[in-house]
């Protein structure tokens, strides 16, 4: 017998699925698929004897749903003519996303056959959107011209031909650069916008036109995404901004975007690199490049009481090799790392170049979104702790066993402030830390923030030396790594700051990975 759960009240209550059963088929040929009245929300199955199920429901435009499941190991979004919209597992066992048009969806979950699951979500109207205000030439041309044609193909068809986002001159060191969208929206945001925010597109009276213009250096390198459609709700600011998540896609009129290989629109980011921006090193593969080799562990922390993956880069001839020439960095988010940078390359590239000497890469995966925000900031000593005494020893254990001076711990964001807190902890073992973009900012819960800012002001320099970068367009990120590098200079830490335009991700991470190592690895410190 097929059934269902209907949450009424705060009530939950089990249903026949007599009356509410329907059997269309979905995305696999011969597969039923349950279709489910508007008001449930929860539903408890059982996949079939091929690991399968699927659930139709109605969905309007511009709703934001969002939700969570367990036992499923994979869950796809589909039409009910089977074509693919997003996958949308993938971030720990949460869901979130809106749909194109008011229509029946159907969700298609895959795991263990005869797996028992449950599935549960909810559901929040859409809002509309703000004013705005022109600084391009293009689109003040383009105003004016709708005062007596409402035609805009026109304008499209030239930025078809060139991309977005639309680049103009402005003066000796800044261009304008104006992000579009084309269509009939609620709203859209940028995911990630040049100030450091999630800021609205306007909408061009009398078109179907939605732009947001900014004054940015010429050096720019940027990544983003765009959320049209995205559910404004009364719900507290943070999770309106959660809510971004379940539109944000690449820039459909944006040739440029990565990962090349991100499964569909919602897991890829475009990009735009302004023809100043410096120079990436290596992160193109060689031919003349001897290639390292990648293992794969796991690691059980007793401390942290779980078990991670970890990717091991060893360098090409490593058994030729002086134990003491050579070097060990431990990176935080290996998945992220490995999927949205060219790190294997650049590795290969720089050892080849001999930018750096042999170097043995360890790079530690997050095991998920929740986990990451509990584990990296200074919350407790354990995941340090964990490291120093854990860690070391069980990379002994490999056979890796680099003296501490040729020890670089790194990481970007949560990434690089956990780098940093490790390294104050235990400097006899880390006394070189890589920090992009670190999330400085943090504080425990009723505290201003900035708190290990704090702690290196108020105790006696440490032997440790620091590599640190942060993006113009990170907002208050920005302004805490100034604040810590000030830090560092009064303290009389080694340590080397700069800035770049840029924004919080791996885009240009990548390339400050490359510097950074440089920097701290150099044959001569």
């Amino acid at each position: 017998m097929i059934g269902k759960f209907l949450l009424h009240k705060n009530k939950q209550f089990w249903l026949s699925g007599i009356a509410l059963l329907a059997l269309p088929l979905c995305g696999n040929a011969n597969l039923p698929c349950l279709s489910l009245a508007p008001e449930i929300t929860t539903t408890s199955q059982q996949l079939d004897n091929t690991g399968k199920f699927c659930l139709q429901i109605f969905f309007n435009q511009g709703d934001l749903i969002e939700g969570n499941y367990m036992s499923i190991a994979k869950l796809d979004l589909v039409t009910v003519d089977h074509q693919y919209i997003r996958q949308l597992s993938g971030n720990g066992n949460e869901f979130i996303f809106t749909v194109p048009q008011s229509d029946n969806y159907q969700l298609i979950m895959n795991g263990q056959p005869n797996q028992s699951f449950t599935l549960t979500w909810q559901t929040t109207p859409a809002n509309t959107p703000k004013a705005y205000t022109l600084i391009s030439p293009e689109l003040i041309k383009l105003e004016q011209a709708l005062l007596t044609n409402k035609d805009t193909s026109v304008f499209w068809h030239k930025i078809a031909e060139q991309g977005t986002p639309l680049i103009e001159p402005y003066d000796e060191n800044n261009v304008i650069m104006t992000f579009l969208w084309r269509g009939e929206l609620n709203n859209i945001k940028i995911f990630g916008s040049p100030t450091g925010d999630h800021d609205d597109l306007y909408h061009l009276d009398n078109s179907d036109v939605w732009f947001r213009s900014y004054i940015v250096p010429k050096t720019t390198r940027y990544s983003y995404q765009l959320a049209p459609n995205i559910p404004i709700t009364a719900k507290p600011i943070k999770e309106q901004r959660h809510a971004i998540v379940a539109t944000a896609q690449q820039d459909p009129l944006n040739p440029h975007f990565y990962p090349s290989d991100g499964v569909d629109k919602f897991h890829r980011e475009s990009y735009v690199e302004l023809a100043d921006a410096p120079v990436q090193f290596g992160i193109k593969p060689e031919i003349n490049s001897p290639k390292g080799s990648l293992t794969q562990h796991k690691f059980k922390s007793h401390i942290l009481n779980n078990e991670r993956d970890i990717t091991i880069y060893w360098p090409a001839n490593i058994q030729t090799l002086p134990p003491d020439d050579l070097n060990l960095v431990i990176l935080f988010d290996s998945r992220q790392y490995q999927q949205k940078t060219a790190i294997i390359n650049i590795m290969d590239n720089l050892i080849a170049h001999k930018k750096i000497t042999p170097t043995i890469l360890v790079m530690l995966d997050t095991l998920d979104s929740q986990t990451r925000s509990q584990e990296l900031p200074p919350n407790s000593t354990k995941l340090a702790d964990s490291i120093a005494a854990e860690l070391l020893p069980w990379l002994k254990q490999q056979q890796i066993n680099v003296k501490p001076t040729n020890t670089v711990i790194a990481g970007s964001s949560f990434g690089g402030l956990a780098s940093s807190y490790i390294a104050f902890l235990y400097p006899q073992y880390f006394p070189k830390v890589l920090s992009l973009s670190g999330s400085y900012w943090w504080g425990p819960k009723n505290h201003t923030g900035e708190w290990l800012s704090e702690q290196f002001a108020q105790q006696a320099p440490k032997a440790i030396k620091f590599y640190l970068n942060a993006g113009l367009f990170e907002g208050n990120l920005l302004t805490s790594n100034r604040h810590f590098s000030n830090i560092l200079r009064a303290k009389g830490y080694t340590y080397f700051y700069h800035e770049t335009a840029s924004g919080h991700d791996y885009l240009h991470w990548q390339g400050e990975f490359a510097e950074g190592l440089q920097y701290l690895l150099n044959a001569h410190d």
